[in-house]
């Protein structure tokens, strides 16, 4: 029954956001673990986790860390180009993403489909 509610929010929300499912997941995992009086199908029993890492209004939308949930982005940046940016589709701020956001063909401030670069007769 969990893990079926757990795969129903997948279709429901938007594949930029699934990061946010599986910190949902886990954090219900670590609340149970912790509480020997709960199961994953006690789902009233985490209704506040489920606001604080997917309802938009939530609190994992801040840098902050509050105890017992785990930060969402990550401690360190990647050097490698962002392939869901050059694609279009990265939901993330450049601030927030893991990846940078710079062309995978030249590392300049644009997506690989507007650079000069990569295009016969450019530099």
């Amino acid at each position: 029954m969990y893990g079926v509610q757990t795969l129903s929010l997948f279709s429901v929300t938007l594949p930029c956001h699934h990061t946010s499912v599986i910190t949902l997941d886990k954090a219900i995992q670590v609340w149970v673990g912790e509480h020997c009086d709960l199961l994953l199908t006690d789902h009233a029993q985490f209704d506040d986790l489920r606001l604080y890492w997917v309802n938009p209004i939530g609190a994992s939308t801040l840098t902050g860390n509050v105890k017992g949930k785990a930060k969402v982005r990550p401690e360190f940046k990647c050097e490698d180009p962002c392939d869901r940016w050059n694609q279009g589709v990265c939901c993330s701020k450049a601030s927030d993403c893991k990846y940078r956001h710079i062309c995978q063909e030249c590392q300049g401030p644009h997506r690989i489909d507007e650079c000069k670069k990569g295009k016969k007769g450019g530099v």
